[in-house]
């Protein structure tokens, strides 16, 4: 409980910090010509939008499949915008397959991926 909230309140500040710099950044191109959007990472759009999904695919990684579940559940109320929330869906999916896949053969894994589900319905 105290990672969700930890992580929850991690988001919530990267969150203010980055709506303060949107700001700054949208006052500065109005005075100045409009710039080309910057490329997008080879990573995909969840990586660049949704702060924390790289704490969540690095958990899974290392096979911390209880945390992968907790962060990426954590990450639900963080996003905020449509593309957020896009990226947050794709977060979600990808560790519910993870979480489906290993679950054969991994307890710890079946663990979370029932623990996911009850979270998901908030239960």
């Amino acid at each position: 409980m105290n990672r969700i909230v930890t992580i929850s309140v991690l988001l919530a500040g990267g969150l203010v910090l980055s709506a303060c710099k949107k700001k700054e950044a949208v006052e500065s191109s109005e005075t100045s010509a409009p710039e080309a959007p910057a490329p997008k990472k080879a990573g995909g759009p969840a990586r660049d939008i949704l702060p924390g999904a790289s704490e969540v695919r690095a958990a899974l990684a290392s096979k911390n499949y209880s945390q992968a579940a907790e962060g990426v559940m954590a990450l639900q109320a963080a996003a905020v915008t449509t593309e957020q929330k896009e990226a947050w869906g794709e977060l979600f999916g990808e560790t519910r397959s993870a979480l489906q896949d290993a679950s054969s053969t991994n307890p710890k894994a079946a663990e979370a991926l029932a623990n996911l589900r009850a979270m998901r319905v908030g239960r």
